[in-house]
């Protein structure tokens, strides 16, 4: 009866209507996908979705007549046929001249701080970070290795274990072997094999004389939960280490602000999403709906043409804070109470750690690192090298958390946060990693208390 009031012509374009209103993307994101479309995604397909319901509404109301409708339908087509071209130039253009992807380009912008500027090596060594930082694989127990790897300045064995710097002679059979665990920061992004954190350290040791082996258990974004379970898989395996140093903080921190939990692993909410979440549509379905995404985002030029737009219009509101962190709208007592979640997890830890070592004999130390937010001042350069380094709810929850460590620190609990206090020059090439030179300060910090508090025992 009500399809009868409505003219034939029209039928067809109040479904196209209906279409465009209800199918989405905020509503196919929060209720399908709600871990894939991020909120530069959804201003690019809502854009795509405001066009085709625009265009049926100019038809429905302007197509009085069938001459008016072609035309209207025609200058759709038109509009579309301009897009396709565009995109299709854009991406001649990217192919020509073999511009490299997002994540890439992202590494690359790296060679351009006062660091590297002007260095020989830059150039090829963060090119060699955006291919090793496709390697990770799963890795039961700690969640995900990286590598293996060989460049010319980055240099990864097939156990996921980096190359450290080694002296001309070959350690003596009585040699005592020390193990490094930590992040990246231990691992070494932003440095050559050889001037990573556990290779100056390395240099030390053997300047001083002492038959110490070291070797770098970093792991990018590893929490002191996976180092240890890290360590005790490698105990397992039958490695008997000497002595045994962590060096973290911040990455604890900043994956507790993404998910809200004080025990989390980085990206911990995105992985179980997509690992736990019941599905919501038939697999067949949920894959074309979940490849449009993804298809659009990661391939079209266009799309990144403007979502470095709107990144720039709105760049003071993203570097505000992590948009996509649960507690980046926390107040400070519920900061405060996950704060001291994160604290409670640091002393259990070490605990473990405490046994671990009275099980397999060997001596432990953990040295919490610096960070832009545990800093009295910041270079210019600093301040601007990482979006995270403005955000003041991340910055709270980080210096909250320093605060309940250092009043109460546990056994063999170093803070080292004012390590770097006296630099005069850029060393921060983010929120946390530093360049070379500060991998070189904080060795020898390491070593002066290693030398005063464990070796010498």
């Amino acid at each position: 009866m009500f399809l009868k009031i409505i003219p034939k012509r029209f039928t067809g374009l109040n479904v196209a209507l209906a279409a465009g209103l209800l199918v989405n993307p905020w509503l196919v994101g929060y209720l399908l996908l709600p871990s894939n479309i991020s909120f530069q995604s959804r201003i690019f397909i809502g854009g795509l979705d405001i066009l085709l319901i625009t265009s049926v509404l100019l038809v429905y109301l302007q197509g009085k007549t069938p001459e008016r409708r072609k035309r209207l339908v025609f200058g759709f087509i038109t509009f579309i046929l301009v897009i396709l071209v565009v995109e299709a130039g854009l991406q001649a253009v990217s192919f020509v001249t073999k511009l490299d992807d997002q994540q890439q380009s992202g590494f690359a912008q790296k060679a351009s701080l006062s660091p590297y500027e002007g260095i020989e090596w830059a150039g090829q060594y963060w090119e060699e970070i955006g291919e090793f930082s496709l390697t990770s694989v799963y890795k039961p127990f700690v969640g995900w290795k990286y590598g293996p790897y060989h460049g010319e300045y980055i240099n990864v064995n097939s156990e996921g274990v980096r190359t450290t710097w080694r002296p001309g002679e070959t350690p003596g059979e009585l040699a005592e072997t020390l193990y490094v665990f930590g992040g990246s920061t231990v691992w070494g992004y932003g440095a050559r094999d050889d001037h990573t954190i556990p290779s100056y350290l390395y240099k030390l040791l053997d300047s001083s004389d002492y038959d110490v082996e070291v070797h770098n258990y970093g792991e990018w974004a590893y929490t002191i939960t996976q180092e240890t379970v890290y360590l005790a898989l490698l105990l397992k395996e039958g490695h008997r280490p000497d002595y045994v140093i962590f060096y973290g903080g911040a990455n604890e921190v900043y994956a507790a602000y993404q998910s809200g939990v004080p025990d989390a692993h980085y990206d911990q909410l995105r992985i179980s999403e997509k690992l736990g979440a019941e599905p919501s549509v038939p697999a067949s379905v949920s894959s074309i709906l979940n490849a449009i995404p993804v298809v659009l985002t990661s391939y079209s030029k266009i799309y990144m043409v403007l979502d470095k737009t709107i990144q720039y219009i709105f760049r003071s509101s993203f570097q505000e804070q992590d948009l996509d962190a649960v507690a980046s709208d926390y107040n400070d007592e519920e900061l405060r109470l996950l704060s001291a979640g994160i604290a409670e997890n640091y002393l259990e830890s070490i605990n473990f750690l405490e046994r671990l070592s009275q099980s397999y004999g060997f001596k432990y130390a953990y040295f919490q690192q610096p960070t832009t937010f545990t800093e009295k001042k910041l270079t210019d350069e600093e301040t601007a090298t990482d979006p995270r380094v403005t955000d003041s709810h991340h910055g709270l929850l980080q210096q909250m958390t320093y605060a309940s460590l250092v009043g109460n620190p546990p056994a063999s609990f170093f803070s080292i946060m004012e390590a770097l206090g006296d630099r005069t020059e850029t060393y921060y090439i983010d929120f946390v990693h530093i360049s070379e030179k500060g991998n070189e300060v904080i060795a020898t910090k390491i070593f002066e208390i290693l030398e005063k508090d464990l070796l010498k025992e």
